[in-house]
Parts: structure tokens; sequence; C-alpha cells
């Protein structure tokens, strides 16, 4: 619902995403969140990180786990899928900005969903506060005309992510 919600408007809002998300995280309990995680490339990033913190993420950088687990500021690459809007953002601050496209588990399942076109699960992982479950991935296309050619290719341009969560 969040992909086709999107689609329909062409983008939506942190408070519009955060309305949309609330019946249905107050009606199913296993999902521990969900989320919309825009495709920036390297030369957005800047950019990204300036709008989220006017946005009212006054800290938001585009992070990564590094070796020992941490949060730390990802890497320079290609292209980024941080977790932009977040809901319900009590409990899983510390996911704002998060790459997943970095993560190998997320990343993995974030790569067959964009291959597929349709929702694919990550591997099971650890999920803030100290649950565990599983990431589901649903692609976000846009048509968008490439240089020098007059049809339109989709392009990936966004995720929409659900947290499932189990008992610890």
């Amino acid at each position: 619902a969040i992909t086709s919600l999107h689609r329909l408007r062409g983008g939506i809002s942190r408070d519009e995403f955060r309305q949309f998300v609330g019946d249905a995280l107050a009606r199913q309990p296993e999902l521990h969140a969900l989320g919309l995680d825009p495709r920036v490339t390297q030369a957005e990033r800047a950019d990204w990180e300036k709008r989220a913190r006017a946005e009212g993420l006054p800290d938001f950088t585009i992070n990564e786990r590094n070796p020992s687990g941490a949060f730390a500021t990802a890497a320079k690459r290609e292209e980024y899928f941080p977790v932009l809007y977040l809901e319900p953002r009590a409990g899983n601050e510390i996911m704002s900005g998060f790459d997943f496209g970095h993560d190998a588990k997320a990343g993995d399942a974030l790569r067959r969903a964009a291959e597929t076109g349709g929702q694919v699960a990550s591997a099971p992982l650890r999920l803030p506060p100290g649950q565990y479950g599983v990431l589901v991935f649903e692609p976000v296309f846009q048509e968008q005309a490439q240089e020098g050619d007059s049809a339109s290719t989709p392009v990936l341009t966004r995720s929409a992510a659900w947290a499932i969560s189990s008992a610890p």
C-alpha cells in the first residue's frame, strides 16, 4: 500500500507517511516498523541529509554499521538506501539514516526486490531494540528518460520496508 500511495502521489511527506501507516501498525502487532527508504546517489547525498535535518531530524546522516557493529557515518559509494521515514519513531531512532543497501542481509533482499519488481524478505536479522525478525522490501520504480534516449526506463527510486519482529 505504501508503494501504491507513493506512485499515485509522486511522493509523500513525513507527516502523510505517519498518518498513512498508523492504522496498520496499530492493527498488526507483528509489524515492528514501516519505513520508506529513498535511493540516494553520492552526488545527492549532502542534499538529502540537509533535507532530512530540515524536516526535524537534526542529527540525520546516512550511516552504516562498522566492523565492530557500531553505527558510523557511511563510507562514500555510488548509491545508498537510507531509512528516511520510519514509524513508529519511538524505539527506532537509531535506524534513522541507516543504509539498508550496505547491510549484507537487508541489501541482498533489497537488490532481489529491485530485480524482481516484487516484495522480498531478508534473512532473519537483529532489529532494534534487541528483537529478531525479517525485513520485507517492496521496490518503488519511477519512469525516467535516459540521456540521449527518447524512451522511458523504470528506475528504482525508493523502497518501502516492513520490519516484522518475533520474540527475542
